[in-house]
């Protein structure tokens, strides 16, 4: 599903009111890499690591029958998202978002269970030191097996995961100099989405889709940097699809 103009003018309007500002077309991309693939409306939604709400706030415009976001604002996160978020959902006068302060690990699931889960930008920050080295160091995958292995038990059947990050390879990081696009990203701190499908298959999902999320400020040349090497000399940016089939 596609977010609409006016649903992206409420959006937009009260991301503003609350201090979070995005350009239009960025917001809107942001919502259509997560959700234009997914069928949501009247779906439980399960948003890790909201920060300030866009996609638990997009997912409630787009008809999703009850969405929880889970922000800790731990490292990582950004001071204060859960005010935003809180001002978000009085701007937009929607009752049935809510916020829960808490990791995905303490999460007691009582909203569950779950038809659509979504971890945009937020998978390495689960258990930062496991991801650091869980493509050598089977404790540390076993530690990523477990945590996704509870949340399967907490999504129905036919229900859907979505998660996005950077990758691990990356021209800069390879080399050991700084991104000049992305120079925040600590590309050891990340894992291909192939490692990430890898040990979610061992926890029973099956893959969907994957595909590389070029620069957005990349404007009209994107598509030409939809693709493995482009990411890999740019910002090696991912987004793919699980299904849970049990």
């Amino acid at each position: 599903m596609k977010i609409g103009d006016e649903n992206l003018t409420r959006l937009s309007n009260a991301l503003s009111k609350a201090g979070v500002h995005k350009q239009r077309n960025r917001l809107r991309d942001i919502v259509d890499n997560v959700f234009s693939r997914s069928e949501i409306h009247n779906k439980r939604v399960l948003d890790v690591g909201c920060g300030p709400g866009i996609l638990s706030f997009s997912a409630s415009l787009l008809g999703a029958r009850e969405v929880v976001g889970l922000e800790p604002e731990l490292d990582g996160s950004t001071a204060g998202v859960n005010e935003q978020f809180s001002l978000v959902k009085k701007n937009l006068e929607v009752d049935n978002v809510s916020l829960r302060i808490s990791t995905l690990q303490e999460y007691d699931f009582a909203e569950a269970p779950f038809d659509f889960v979504v971890m945009y930008n937020v998978i390495n920050h689960l258990d930062e030191p496991a991801c650091i080295d869980m493509h050598k160091n089977e404790t540390s995958r076993q530690k990523y097996l477990r945590i996704f292995e509870r949340l399967a038990k907490h999504m129905t059947t036919n229900s859907h995961l979505l998660i996005s990050d950077c990758s691990r390879k990356n021209l800069f990081g390879d080399i050991g100099l700084k991104n000049p696009i992305v120079r925040s990203i600590e590309w050891e701190k990340h894992q291909s989405p192939n490692q990430w499908i890898s040990v979610l298959e061992s926890a029973g999902f099956t893959k969907q889709f994957v595909f590389w999320n070029p620069l957005f400020s990349l404007g009209i040349l994107r598509p030409l940097f939809r693709n493995g090497i482009a990411a890999y000399l740019t910002n090696s940016h991912f987004v793919f699809g699980m299904k849970k089939a049990k």
